[in-house]
């Protein structure tokens, strides 16, 4: 059950909306913030950066420090990373500052503006988002906040939990249309006067001069929400455009900047993998390619990229073999690599018709010893085109001297070899 407490409606001491110039200074900022209080991870437009009574366009990888204030004016979203690892997207026409309280993981003050706060489970403690109307303290859980500027008023949206969240990827990708879904939230909106409320999953809580009103919302507007305030479709635009336009860097700079924000984006890792097949460099080609068929199976399929990701591999494996032929004396030389284990395909020695469980054991074998700590098990599938071709296995019996000569090629420390037979009881 998500649970919101709520002491509203009341208004804060945040003070007035700070001034924002019209003139933008094309002078760099002199100085880095004494203590770095947020960080920009990906934005699209011009948002500014105003520190006294100057304003500055905000750079990539642009560091924020104390009452730095921060401003999207029409078309400019941003991304920020919080010191503790909380996200938080700023749509257009937002106006908020970075600052600091000693209760508090991180401190953001909003006067006006739509935001989507991503914050992750903590033990330290939670972050504050300070408003008008009061304060949203986040412990964990997805929340959007909309504060209109042009009159009194607030929105908040209880969306869902780091548990909605795909725990595999390395920073957690949300998953959308599951505001229905009953996540715990540990959040809390804390006023001056006012009554506490209690909001479950899918829940928005609107707050007035005169009262709050709590209802319920649509997955259509935390999908809404949820682009009004995130860069990344529009990154992903401009990168494509560029790609399109054969601004080939211009476009990976765009894209490996998205990929850093968002790990999961099935798309940057399809652009990121063909660029890098131009550019000839087939490892990066193949490590983007798996990423994008495990993010997107389906799309990855429908521009058959499982297929061409097929072909370069074994490409790639056969030049490693070719190349490993021509320097075997020198390899045979070379110190094993500690720790790594060579498996091949088992040999059978009884009815041709059990021939298939040669590949099946060693699979089964790999899939065990790759639990070992500390134990590395060579690739299977380029074990096997080196057996190939210097005819290690033949008529179905493994040569042992070949198999020998294959674990040094290789540089494998052990090298597993065995054989099977099926033994027929009569039934």
């Amino acid at each position: 059950m998500l649970s919101l407490c709520l002491i509203a409606p009341a208004w804060s001491d945040m003070g007035e909306k700070p001034f924002i110039p019209k003139e933008i200074s094309a002078a760099p900022l002199a100085e880095e913030p004494g203590k770095v209080l947020a960080k920009t991870q990906l934005m699209v437009g011009t948002p500014l950066l105003v520190r006294g009574r100057t304003a500055f366009p905000v750079r990539e990888n642009q560091t924020f420090g104390l009452d730095d204030v921060i401003h999207t004016p029409a078309d400019a979203r941003l991304r920020l990373k919080l010191p503790n690892g909380d996200a938080l997207h700023i749509g257009e026409g937002s106006t908020l500052a970075v600052s600091e309280q000693a209760d508090a993981n991180w401190l953001v003050q909003i006067w006006e503006g739509a935001v989507t706060l991503y914050a992750a489970p903590n033990a330290q403690g939670q972050g504050r988002l300070e408003t008008p109307f009061g304060v949203l303290a986040a412990g964990e859980g997805k929340l959007g906040v909309i504060v209109p500027g042009d009159r009194p008023g607030l929105t908040v949206y209880a969306f869902n939990n780091w548990r909605a969240w795909d725990a595999k990827e390395k920073e957690a990708q949300f998953r959308l249309n599951s505001a229905s879904q009953d996540w715990s939230v540990d959040a809390a909106w804390k006023g001056k006067v006012g009554e506490a409320v209690s909001l479950s999953a899918g829940n928005m809580l609107r707050l007035y001069e005169e009262g709050a009103r709590i209802d319920r919302f649509s997955p259509e507007i935390e999908v809404d929400l949820t682009f009004l305030t995130s860069p990344e479709g529009e990154a992903l635009r401009e990168a494509v455009v560029a790609f399109d336009k054969g601004q080939v860097e211009q476009a990976r700079n765009r894209l490996l900047q998205i990929q850093t924000a968002f790990p999961g984006n099935a798309q940057t890792a399809y652009y990121l993998g063909a660029i890098a097949l131009e550019r000839g460099e087939h490892f990066e080609t193949i490590r983007q390619w798996q990423q994008f068929i495990k993010t997107d199976p389906n799309g990855a399929a429908t521009k058959g990229v499982p297929e061409r990701l097929t072909l370069l591999i074994n490409q790639e494996m056969r030049a490693e073999v070719e190349k490993a032929l021509k320097l075997e004396s020198t390899l045979s030389q070379a110190a094993p690599e500690p720790g790594t284990v060579a498996v091949l395909p088992f040999a059978n020695r009884g009815d041709a018709n059990q021939a298939i469980l040669s590949k099946g054991l060693a699979a089964m074998m790999i899939s065990d010893l790759s639990k070992v700590p500390n134990l590395r098990v060579l690739e299977r599938s380029k074990l096997q085109m080196l057996a190939d071709e210097i005819a290690l296995s033949q008529s179905g019996l493994v040569d042992a001297q070949s198999s020998v000569r294959a674990g040094r090629m290789l540089r494998a420390e052990k090298l597993l070899i065995g054989d099977y037979k099926v033994q027929d009881d009569g039934n």
